[in-house]
């Protein structure tokens, strides 16, 4: 019963996200936490996991410290229950905390780890998920070039998966550092996937890619 209460709370909190309501989806997976958490190690994998969707979209809201808390409890139950298989997306949230902490060792680190338990697990989305991130932390150290490698990689991967909704993001992630013609279509690919799903997150986001490629081709104008 505990496991069912959690898998509806969880899923409303999935259907929220989707429809780009952050508040509400935080709430229904603390609400799931609080079912799992009551019914101790009968829902261990539940108390995991919500621990690990609030903290990414506690993180996705901005609330950093406290995402670092929660997804630090999540590695904690994990690691003293056994909880292997649940690692890759625990270190990729891990991952994620740190690179918006400004802290990319420790996110390359949590990343890398990551990586190579997904693989080593066969996990075929998470490996695609973490070897974006990769590219994230090449990006953060300017290393465009790799960037774009691993980028291009998941991307390809997350296409072959029919993992739409990162595939999307990943476009997102890459269109800034293509020439402009690629940067359109694939911002275009993206859209059509969004609108598609009802994703109004990634819709924003994509938005504001394009107004910011707007920006920078009007500032390389005035400097010419």
């Amino acid at each position: 019963m505990a496991a069912a209460s959690h898998s509806g709370a969880a899923e409303l909190g999935n259907i929220a996200v989707q429809q780009g309501d952050l508040d509400t989806a935080i709430a229904r997976y603390e609400r799931a936490q609080e079912i799992a958490d009551q019914a101790d190690d009968e829902a261990i994998t539940w108390r995991i996991l919500a621990r690990n969707n609030q903290a990414y979209h506690r993180l996705l809201r901005g609330e950093v410290d406290a995402a670092a808390t929660i997804i630090s409890e999540a590695m904690v139950l994990a690691e003293e229950r056994g909880m292997l298989s649940l690692q890759p997306y625990l270190l990729s949230t891990a991952g994620e905390v740190a690179l918006a902490q400004n802290d990319l060792e420790m996110a390359s680190a949590r990343f890398q780890q990551g990586l190579a338990l997904a693989t080593q697990l066969n996990i075929p989305e998470r490996v695609a998920g973490i070897t974006a991130n990769v590219g994230l932390v090449a990006l953060r150290r300017g290393e465009t070039t790799c960037a774009v490698h691993y980028l291009s990689s998941a991307l390809a991967q997350a296409d072959t998966l029919g993992a739409r909704h990162l595939a999307a993001l990943i476009r997102i992630w890459l269109a800034p550092l293509l020439p402009p013609a690629e940067a359109r279509a694939i911002l275009a690919e993206a859209q059509e996937i969004a609108e598609i799903g009802g994703r109004r997150r990634l819709l924003a986001a994509i938005k504001e890619v394009r107004a910011r490629m707007v920006e920078e081709v009007m500032a390389h104008g005035r400097s010419d």
